[in-house]
């Protein structure tokens, strides 16, 4: 869990005035290349323009914490002992729960870093990056917080799915390999 969170807090770091560039390149009325949009970002508002949202963001490396934990908990239960590996069922089911968990429990602050990213390009970013944070959670009643969540977990749930399928299939084949060369060498070396 805390290398996830180290890894998912630099990653926010880096990653954060790309969603930034994102949500400005989209929102734009006109159409600027990523070099224009940049160079308007940094000429109107400096380089701390780039980092509005990044709290929420780190808030955000929570979610593939939880999703993980939880997918290793329901598929540990689900399987049975002696069983080789969690059949695709399986695997679908503990993801999908863990996802849908992770999402619940992280969406209000995904909502709050558009609404952050919003906020500056609306020039409303005039103050602090802490004190909007806590505007826009005073501003937002609970259903507020979930506005479009059933087409996120629809997408993320079963991008999530397929691609733990896809994770414990390559790991069980590598794994597979590896055994099969290292016993091979074995017979080898003894020969």
């Amino acid at each position: 869990m805390l290398i996830t969170s180290l890894a998912g807090s630099t990653s926010s770091v880096f990653a954060n005035p790309f969603w930034l560039l994102n949500t400005r390149m989209t929102l734009a009325k006109e159409k600027k290349t990523i070099l224009q949009t940049v160079k308007e970002i940094y000429d109107k508002d400096g380089i701390s323009e780039f980092y509005k949202g990044v709290l929420p963001n780190m808030i955000l490396v929570l979610n593939p914490i939880i999703n993980f934990v939880v997918y290793e908990a329901i598929k540990k239960f689900l399987t049975l002992k002696g069983e080789k590996g969690a059949s695709m069922l399986k695997i679908f089911i503990a993801s999908s729960v863990g996802k849908i968990l992770a999402t619940f429990a992280t969406y209000p602050i995904l909502t709050v870093r558009v609404k952050l990213q919003k906020a500056a390009e609306s020039g409303e970013a005039h103050e602090g990056q802490w004190k909007m944070f806590r505007r826009i959670m005073d501003e937002l009643n609970f259903s507020d917080f979930f506005t479009g969540i059933q087409a996120k977990i629809v997408q993320t749930v079963l991008y999530n799915a397929f691609l733990l399928i896809a994770y414990e299939k390559i790991r069980l084949a590598v794994k597979y390999i590896v055994l099969r060369y290292v016993l091979k060498r074995r017979s080898m070396l003894k020969a």
